[in-house]
C-alpha cells in the first residue's frame, strides 16, 4: 500500500510540534545548569530548522521575544566585537526566517558600506504600536538616488526587496542618511501585547496526547483555566457545563472533526473565539462557515504563537 504523503507530513508535524514545545518548555524554567541549556538551545535550533526546511519558503509567523531574538541573530552578524547592541525587549509578531533574511542583508550593507571597518550600533525600542530595530553604520552614507535602488554584488538585497519582506509581516522600513555621516536603517514591526488571561477558560480538545499535555501545561502557565479533551464528543458537554472563552482545537480529531466542533458551539455563541490547528498543510480557516474570529495555527507550532494567538483573539 502506498503511504499517504499528506498523512506523512501531519504525522511529522505533529511530532516536530511535540519536540517544539517540550524544549520551549525546559528552556523556560530557571536555574538551568550551562551546558545543558546550552544543548537545548542547539537541539531546539536544530528542530526549528528542520521545521523551516519542511515549510519551504510559505510564511509562519509567530510570537516572537524582540531581545532573546536579536541576541540570537546577533550572534551571526559577524565581526562581535564591533557590533555595540542597547536591547529594551518587546513582543512582536514576525516570521523568523524573513526577519533573519532583512536584518542579517542590512548587516552585510553595513559592513560592506564601512569597508569593515567601524562600529555597527544595534538599538530596539517601541514607537507608535510598532517594535523598533535600528541598525546605524559609521560609513559614508546613501545618496539620495541610491535608497531605493537594488545592492551592488555582494552588498545583499536591495532596500526595495528587504521592504518588501517587511511589508509580507505587516511591517515597514524608515532610513535616514546623510552623506558622510553613515546610515540609520530602522525596522518597525506590530507590537503584541498579550493580557493576562486572568480567569479565563481554554476549551483545548487535541486528540494526540503528548501535544495536548504541552499545550495545556503552556497555557495554564499564561493564566488560563483550561479543559483539556481528545475529542469533541468529551468536549461538548464540557463547553455546555462552562462556557468557554476560546476553543482551541485540531482539525482532524476522532468522530466529529474541528471544524464541525466549531459550528456546534458557535450555535449556541456565535462570536466564540476559535483557534483551528492542524499538521495537514493545506489546511485553511478560510471555509469554515463561521471563519469570522477564527485563526488558523499550523502545526508545528511554538508555545509562545499559542499563547499570543489565544491572547488577541480574546482581547480582540
Amino acid at each position: 500500500m502506498t503511504e499517504d504523503p499528506a498523512r506523512r507530513t501531519h504525522d511529522l508535524n505533529h511530532a516536530l510540534t511535540a519536540a517544539l514545545g517540550a524544549l520551549d518548555s525546559a528552556l523556560g524554567r530557571a536555574g538551568l545548569d550551562a551546558p545543558i541549556g546550552a544543548d537545548l538551545r542547539t537541539a531546539h535550533a536544530a528542530t526549528r530548522m528542520a521545521i523551516r526546511l519542511l515549510a519551504g519558503d510559505a510564511p509562519r509567523p509567530e510570537i516572537l521575544s524582540l531581545a532573546e531574538f536579536m541576541r540570537e541573530t546577533l550572534a551571526i552578524f559577524g565581526n562581535p566585537d564591533r557590533v555595540n547592541a542597547a536591547l529594551i525587549d518587546a513582543t512582536i509578531l514576525a516570521d523568523r526566517p524573513r526577519l533573519e533574511r532583512v536584518l542579517l542583508n542590512l548587516a552585510a550593507n553595513a559592513w560592506e558600506a564601512m569597508a569593515n571597518h567601524g562600529t555597527l550600533t544595534v538599538r530596539t525600542g517601541t514607537t507608535a504600536g510598532f517594535a523598533t530595530i535600528a541598525l546605524s553604520d559609521e560609513g559614508p552614507g546613501i545618496m539620495p538616488d541610491e535608497s531605493d535602488t537594488p545592492a551592488r554584488p555582494g552588498r545583499g538585497h536591495g532596500l526595495a526587496i528587504v521592504r518588501d519582506l517587511l511589508r509580507e509581516m505587516g511591517g515597514f522600513l524608515t532610513l535616514n542618511s546623510r552623506p558622510g555621516t553613515g546610515v540609520t536603517v530602522t525596522v518597525h514591526l506590530p507590537l503584541v501585547r498579550p493580557e493576562p488571561a486572568v480567569n479565563r477558560l481554554a476549551l483545548l480538545v487535541e486528540d494526540e496526547a503528548v501535544v495536548r499535555h504541552l499545550a495545556e501545561r503552556a497555557l495554564r502557565q499564561a493564566g488560563w483555566q483550561v479543559m483539556a479533551v481528545a475529542s469533541s464528543e468529551a468536549a461538548l458537554p464540557l463547553a455546555c457545563s462552562a462556557r468557554p472563552d476560546i476553543v482551541v482545537t485540531d482539525v482532524t480529531l476522532p468522530g466529529l472533526d474541528g471544524r464541525a466542533l466549531i459550528t456546534a458551539l458557535r450555535a449556541i455563541w456565535p462570536t466564540l473565539p476559535a483557534i483551528l490547528v492542524s499538521g495537514y498543510p493545506d489546511s485553511t480557516a478560510s471555509d469554515d462557515p463561521a471563519a469570522r474570529n477564527t485563526v488558523f495555527l499550523a502545526k508545528p507550532y511554538a508555545l509562545s504563537a499559542l499563547i499570543g494567538t489565544a491572547a488577541r483573539l480574546v482581547h480582540h
